[in-house]
């Protein structure tokens, strides 16, 4: 994801696109209606859905974003001295100590000395840019020692720009010169919807908190379905309904350099034997959202997870001398019996239960590197470094899905699975309709891990323009992005046998100055709210209108500007359309055969706009909102299915034949 680069699987698709004129898809125009007729049987078994692909650290997507932990630098990892647009002093000078540490891994602390003799002194934290008090119960978790046993009452608590509190707690502290850990909850009732609180911890005046140190101050608020996940965030990727979740991966696992990158031993287990690395994208990654983590979190929304694993390659163009590569097979390998041994048969498995989680993990694959085409280094060396990771790991776990993170050098017909990367124009996606009807069946399946319509094509189209780093990149989804993003999907779903998923990149965008470093992404937020993009629709409507099996349609013109999909799920038909063109289209579907049933329960969602370029913006959050509906009487013709489109349209229904 970090070079404006784009390397399709075929050279035909890039020779295809370069020589259609610009916007040749987009303004095709054809009939003003449109008749489908879906085929009384299913065709064929459909394998495919919907990824949602959390990276670490890029946008503050983790800490500061998902990861629910309000409190930044509570470990006194972040910038610099781990002070710095932290933690400041109220009534208080505050200092860092690295004596008596923690732990080995994380060998600063927090001292507090209040200045003059106030009635009370503490530490204030501003968050990550900012901190929601909401209504509901604040989990609250701090270490302290003192050089000599003493004892005190602290007050926690959450308070707005005015310094009042909006709920707070008593932490009764029997202080010792060994570390401990103290427990409290604070309940917020009102509450405010605005990011300007601030956490505080503070002590009576008579406290001595100059012989003292604290360290991992941490404040969790309710998080979703029990695990380290912020509520809003986690729903809306909940909903959906992924069948696939890719962690940890991206380049935040290679890291900037060898010490940076993801080191699974070092992201599991207590908090105090996390040491975090410094973030690919930004600042300090705590690695509180860890392995673990990651996985609960996937297992939470119902998706199989895609663990990636460190494979040699680092993003400063350095890769390990094949001599030395032994260690981070085997750490690879170990990693995958962390995640899959079964309860109690293993080292590892042992560990993973004293972690908290007994059973093993749900994996779909494993991912060996990521985007090892990235530079001609990592080329160079994947065709020797892939070979030993993947036998590794065919050795251990036969049955496990081994992928590649890229295409080259080994030839395709030596890979069971591909990692697929675009970024490209709203062109480039409507052309995957039917780019892979006519692809190579070699036993090779491809997942298309990272994806995003992330350039408005107004400029030109690859590859005489760079559709990452050339003229008209796009800063939010646009509408008819989504619109070509739910059309290429069409296309894969039709050809699951080949194509297994596709995963919008990335998911987060957290707004703030300085915070996000990509874009566009599917789900903007701040410190108190989120929204969903243009894109975002498209991704749902694809995961919520799944199929287990597909029907042929004949219709009564060709495809472009409207483009259609039928399948089945359950006892349901399941029709996808999509109007990538100016003008509004009539679609008429109806069954061979037989009626559909205008009176049975039956949903749709159509999201439209009539500015092709429209987005969801911190300013205009519902420009782009679907409506979501039961189907009706009125939406029904003799027996078949009748909707408008608008102009730059995607909609799907659920259909019951009678």
């Amino acid at each position: 994801m970090k070079v404006s680069l784009t390397i399709p699987l075929t050279v035909a698709s890039v020779v295809a696109l370069a020589a259609a004129a610009p916007n040749s898809l987009v303004n095709s125009r054809r009939a003003t209606s449109v008749d489908l007729t879906v085929a009384r049987q299913t065709s064929s078994k459909v394998d495919f859905g919907v990824t949602a692909f959390i990276e670490n650290n890029i946008n503050s997507g983790s800490d500061g974003g998902l990861y629910a932990e309000l409190i930044k630098s509570r470990a006194l990892q972040s910038e610099g001295d781990g002070l710095t647009n932290s933690w400041t002093g109220n009534n208080a000078d505050i200092s860092v100590i690295t004596s008596d540490a923690i732990s080995n891994v994380l060998p600063r602390s927090l001292r507090i000395a209040k200045k003059g003799s106030p009635s009370s002194f503490g530490v204030r934290n501003v968050g990550w840019a900012g901190i929601a008090a909401k209504p509901g119960k604040y989990s609250l978790t701090l270490s302290a020692r003192c050089n000599a046993a003493t004892s005190t009452t602290a007050t926690a608590g959450l308070y707005d720009a005015q310094r009042k509190a909006l709920g707070s707690a008593q932490v009764p502290l029997a202080l010792t010169n060994s570390w401990k850990e103290f427990k409290a909850t604070i309940q917020v009732a009102g509450g405010n919807n605005v990011a300007s609180n601030q956490f505080g911890l503070d002590f009576p005046g008579n406290f001595a908190s100059e012989q003292c140190q604290f360290n991992l101050i941490s404040l969790f608020p309710e998080t979703f379905k029990g695990t380290t996940a912020r509520q809003d965030l986690a729903q809306l990727l909940a909903d959906l309904k992924p069948k696939y979740w890719r962690v940890i991966g991206g380049n935040a696992l290679e890291g900037n350099n060898l010490a940076s990158r993801f080191q699974w031993q070092q992201a599991i287990g207590p908090l105090k034997n996390r040491p975090g690395r410094a973030g690919t994208w930004i600042d300090w990654d705590t690695d509180g959202y860890g392995l673990d983590e990651a996985h609960r979190l996937g297992e939470a929304v119902g998706a199989k997870a895609i663990p990636g694993v460190f494979a040699g390659y680092t993003l400063n163009q350095q890769s390990v001398p094949d001599d030395q590569l032994q260690p981070y097979i085997d750490s690879a390998v170990n990693e995958l019996h962390y995640l899959l041994d079964p309860q109690g048969s293993s080292t590892w498995a042992k560990q993973r239960e004293a972690n908290g989680h007994a059973a093993p993990y749900n994996l779909a694959a494993v991912q060996v590197g990521n985007e090892d085409w990235i530079s001609e280094a990592a080329i160079k060396t994947y065709q020797t470094r892939y070979p030993r990771f993947a036998n590794a790991i065919k050795a251990a776990f036969p049955n496990l899905l081994v992928m590649s993170s890229s295409p080259y050098p080994t030839p395709k017909t030596q890979l069971a699975a591909i990692d697929q990367h675009d970024y490209n124009t709203p062109n480039f996606f409507l052309g995957a309709y039917d780019r892979y009807d006519t692809w190579a069946r070699n036993a090779t399946t491809i997942w298309n891990l990272e994806m995003a319509v992330t350039n408005s094509g107004k400029c030109g189209e690859t590859p005489q323009i760079d559709a990452l780093s050339g003229p008209c990149r796009l800063t939010y989804p646009i509408q008819l992005g989504a619109v070509a993003e739910f059309t290429a999907m069409m296309g894969m779903e039709r050809n699951s046998d080949v194509v297994k998923t596709f995963a919008y990149a990335p998911l987060l965008n957290k707004i703030g100055n300085g915070l996000s470093q990509w874009h566009p992404d599917l789900i903007s937020f701040d410190a108190v709210d989120s929204w969903p993009s243009a894109s975002y629709w498209a991704q749902y409507a694809f995961g919520q209108y799944g199929i287990d099996s597909l029907y042929k349609i004949t219709s009564s013109v060709a495809y472009k500007p409207v483009y259609w999909s039928a399948g089945k799920q359950g006892n349901l038909d399941v029709i996808k359309l999509s109007n990538s063109g100016a003008d509004p289209v009539t679609v008429t579907v109806k069954a061979d055969g037989a009626q559909y049933n205008p009176n049975a329960a039956g949903s749709l969602i159509l999201s439209a706009h009539n500015d092709a370029y429209a987005s969801n913006t911190p300013e205009n959050r519902q420009n782009i909102k679907p409506t979501r509906r039961n189907t009706s009487a009125k939406d029904f013709v003799n027996g078949a299915f009748r909707i408008t489109l608008p102009a730059y349209s995607l909609a799907a229904v659920k259909l019951a034949r009678a």
